[in-house]
């Protein structure tokens, strides 16, 4: 059985996975295989699809067509399901999304700088705290142009180093 489908629908008919294809991506899905099959050789596509019982599943398609077979179109396949990895990039997505939005937007001035003292990022609060008028002219510049003691940056660096976080 592959998603819930008797191995006899699948035997014989190289076309059954396309009936399966989620309708948004049955063109594509199509255009990928009639590309594998002129071509010949090793090919990957990835695809939602829909499985007996209804639900949506993305699969990874790998195929193989020997160069001689291409007329008469005999592929050798793996289907693999990647579900869970789609669905983990689409909340690392959604959780990317969010940190962003709260960084970018947040009332509290935020800056992230190297070890070596160059500041990589802040928000737009942090460059007013700063009395700059944009982010971009804090970029690049050392941290400690913006500690009143550099003996603060100092403490705040052994932390880091000793705890590996602040």
């Amino acid at each position: 059985r592959m998603l819930g489908f008797a191995s006899e629908r699948w035997v014989g008919n190289n076309m059954f996975w396309l009936s399966l294809v989620h309708p948004d991506d049955r063109d594509q899905a199509a255009a990928a295989w009639q590309q594998a099959i002129q071509e010949g050789g090793d090919h990957e596509f990835e695809f939602r699809a829909i499985t007996a019982d209804q639900r949506l599943v993305w699969l990874h398609n790998k195929v193989h067509v020997p160069a001689r077979d291409r007329d008469d179109a005999k592929p050798l396949g793996v289907i693999l399901d990647i579900t869970e990895r789609k669905q983990a990039e689409e909340a690392l997505r959604a959780s990317e999304t969010r940190f962003r939005l709260l960084y970018e937007n947040s009332l509290a001035g935020i800056v992230h700088s190297r070890l070596d003292g160059h500041v990589v990022d802040c928000n737009e609060a942090m460059a007013r705290l700063l009395g700059h008028s944009s982010r971009a002219t804090i970029l690049n510049r050392p941290a400690g142009d913006f500690y009143w003691r550099q003996a603060d940056r100092d403490a705040l660096l052994t932390l880091v180093r000793d705890r590996g976080v602040v």
